[in-house]
């Protein structure tokens, strides 16, 4: 399963834009947009987001929160507490204020 290895050629290539433009596939559009439009160069390593470390896309939460050099709580309470924050960003459909899991192959 050489694909599972990140940096791993295939056979198949990934298309994102069909996996995005998929309606199966779950998560609000402006993630899917911004997974799109980024590139690979756009992500961080983070914990900012779940207070578990992830790669996810730049965006003006995880900057603003770093620059208050606040602790980050541990899993699950700093996603917990910025809950609402993500839901308002949903409903309003801002990438800015959204968490943007983006995985090592993004890009």
């Amino acid at each position: 399963m050489g694909w599972l290895v990140p940096g791993a050629r295939s056979q198949r290539h990934f298309d994102g834009h069909a996996l995005c433009s998929d309606p199966r596939i779950n998560g609000p559009e402006p993630h899917k947009k911004a997974l799109l439009e980024r590139s690979a160069n756009a992500t961080i390593l983070t914990d900012v987001l779940s207070g578990r470390f992830a790669r996810a896309l730049r965006n003006a939460f995880t900057d603003a929160y770093a620059r208050t050099r606040v602790p980050v709580l541990p899993f699950p309470w700093q996603h917990v507490t910025a809950g609402d924050i993500y839901r308002e960003a949903t409903v309003q459909g801002n990438a800015d204020y959204l968490p943007l899991w983006g995985g090592q192959s993004m890009g």
